[in-house]
């Protein structure tokens, strides 16, 4: 499905998004003060010295002083994300359906467009915040997977060329809805025997086997199959860097996942 969409449009969804994002950093900032009790005053302590450690390595209008006030924001703003294109990448695939299965190379429309265009500019937003506000290992292997992602849909925005794919991508945050909220519970200090935080580490693991690996085996096949339909040099970033990367980077989050909440307690007991 083909219609004629002007680059313009994309780029000023995605200006739009990027100023979204930063307005609701702000809106956001009352939930991020909600303090709960802790354990004891020796946890109160490691918390302030941990702050301090993980100054960033550039400040920014983005740095944040109070390091854990400032991962709650990130993660309520990459929860906001994810159910928003997770739901809209879900609807696409569906409504469009089975036009959209048929090509994803050379499918497009408004929606799906502005919708890939919207979630770059959250992917370009969130970089900058997360290099004004992180440092050490979590920030390479975050900054590795935003790399990916924003060449990955920019080039395909650019070249209004390989949007259904996008989609399916998208689709993927279905998973990072509870992988966020599973964050944020922790982040809030929820206890581990609520039965809300069991039923998210559940679902967590359920959806991360159906969106996560049963789309990645599925987009696999489908960039197999395309080949160089989706651009000669693209199909070999797809092919060669992309894919490969994001297997690798999805295989060691299942296990540190599986392992926190579930390996990790048998072992204990």
């Amino acid at each position: 499905m083909m219609q004629p969409i002007n680059l313009l449009s994309g780029i000023i969804c995605a200006t739009w998004s990027f100023v979204f994002f930063i307005i609701c950093q702000h809106l956001i900032r009352p939930l991020t003060e909600i303090c709960h009790p802790h354990n004891n005053s020796d946890n109160i302590e490691k918390r302030k010295m941990k702050m301090v450690q993980n100054s960033p390595y550039i400040r920014t209008w983005f740095t944040d002083a109070n390091a854990e006030r400032w991962m709650r924001k990130n993660t309520l703003i990459s929860f906001f994300h994810a159910f928003i294109t997770g739901i809209l990448g879900f609807y696409s695939c569906w409504i469009y359906s089975p036009d959209i299965h048929r090509d994803y190379v050379n499918h497009i429309t408004w929606f799906t467009y502005l919708t890939c265009s919207f979630s770059f500019g959250y992917f370009c937003y969130d970089t900058i915040d997360i290099i004004s506000n992180q440092r050490g290992s979590e920030l390479w292997e975050l900054m590795v997977h935003h790399a990916l992602t924003i060449t990955f849909f920019g080039t395909s925005i650019i070249r209004r060329m390989n949007i259904g794919y996008l989609m399916l991508a998208l689709i993927v945050e279905i998973n990072s809805v509870f992988l966020h909220l599973r964050k944020l519970l922790h982040q809030y200090n929820i206890p581990r025997e609520n039965l809300i935080v069991r039923l998210t580490m559940m679902i967590n693991i359920i959806t991360f086997l159906i969106f996560r690996f049963g789309l990645l085996i599925y987009g696999s096949m489908a960039i197999f199959r395309d080949g160089e339909r989706a651009g000669s040099y693209f199909h070999i970033f797809l092919s060669y860097i992309l894919v490969p990367t994001v297997w690798i980077i999805n295989i060691v989050l299942f296990y540190r996942l599986l392992y926190t909440d579930f390996l990790k307690k048998r072992k204990t007991k």
